[in-house]
């Protein structure tokens, strides 16, 4: 496609240019791609590209300030910047909207989500640069043109904000706000795709909690709610950045662990996650104890096996802890395993 829209993405992290680059290709953009806030300025001097994809976290040159150079030029000031980044506090993204960024997307990099933004912001860059340049050719019009840009802009980003919504609601859970079953089959797709011809493994960890239905049953859904939204936070502090949480929907929780050294450093972790579910939760006055049941499933492509199959294998050594409670199992081995 000659004439598919050009992407430059920015970021010194070769694995996350790799991704990016993956994800874009395949869905039919052209890419160009730089490990530097300098190189980028250079390579900007000889062509624009309709997007910029920019890491915030690089030496050097970082993102912001190369956002603020870019936006200083110009022939570059319309180019639309999504900016990447791990860490989304709120200084850091109004830092990013302050330069001129038009969105940001948080890593890890989800597929579902950046094909939707830079969509539609290419769709929005598009249709900006055809307003102005029918405001150029209709000069003695002008004031009408401008309300109409105006009015046009407003409803896209109107519009643009209730697609967002719907694609959270679509891709996250809505009380714990963490990634669904959706999500979680795509990016198994993709470490299975890792495993199956790069050799990189990974373990899915199948987790059930202990005790959640008398907590339901003795205090009330509105405390078990409470509880979930805690566990799901814990949780979560527990794990490496590039690590997922996703929530199956009632007390089931999944783990995708990328890039596994061995079977001794998921079972460390996932002791710890234990743990963490062991120590009291506190919710109003109430001091509630839960534990929970963990099944891992780690996968190298030997043999090779499909999303579906590699989730059964892990929610069978679930169920096989759950025999036992506050215990772990591996998928294909007969040991079950308890906190220290």
């Amino acid at each position: 496609m000659t004439d598919s829209p050009e992407i430059l993405i920015i970021d010194d992290n070769f694995g996350n240019l790799e991704v990016l680059t993956d994800i874009l290709t395949k869905a039919g953009y052209r890419v160009a791609a730089v490990r530097s806030g300098e190189r980028a300025l250079k390579q900007l001097q000889n062509y624009l590209p309709e997007l910029i994809l920019l890491d915030i976290k690089m030496p050097g040159l970082d993102g912001l300030e190369t956002c603020r150079r870019i936006k200083q030029t110009p022939a570059m000031l319309p180019i639309p910047i999504i900016f990447i980044t791990a860490l989304p506090d709120v200084d850091s993204i109004a830092a990013c909207f302050s330069l001129g960024a038009v969105d940001y997307i948080s890593k890890p990099i989800q597929a579902i989500e950046l094909l939707s933004r830079v969509k539609n912001h290419l769709e929005l860059h598009s249709l900006r640069q055809s307003l102005e340049r029918q405001v150029v050719q209709r000069t003695h019009d002008l004031e009408m043109a401008l309300a109409y840009l105006q009015d046009t802009l407003i409803h896209l980003q109107t519009a643009y904000l209730k697609m967002l919504q719907s694609e959270r609601m679509a891709t996250h859970d809505a009380l714990t706000e963490l990634p669904n079953r959706r999500l979680l089959m795509d990016r198994l797709e993709r470490a299975i795709a890792k495993a199956n011809y790069q050799g990189q493994r990974f373990a899915l960890i199948f987790l059930d909690l202990d005790g959640f239905k008398q907590v339901n049953d003795t205090y009330s859904h509105q405390v078990g709610d409470q509880l979930l939204i805690q566990v799901a936070r814990v949780l979560r502090l527990k794990l490496r950045r590039e690590d997922d949480l996703f929530r199956l929907g009632g007390d089931e929780f999944v783990f995708l662990i990328e890039q596994v050294d061995s079977a001794g450093t998921v079972l460390d972790l996932t002791r710890r996650l234990l743990d963490s579910l062991l120590q009291p939760f506190a919710i109003d006055d109430q001091r509630l104890a839960i534990g929970g049941s963990f099944g891992i499933k780690i996968y190298n492509g030997h043999p090779r096996q499909t999303r579906v199959q590699v989730l059964a294998d892990a929610d069978s050594a679930m169920y096989r802890a759950k025999a036992q409670r506050n215990a772990i199992a591996f998928h294909g081995e007969a040991n079950l395993y308890q906190v220290r």
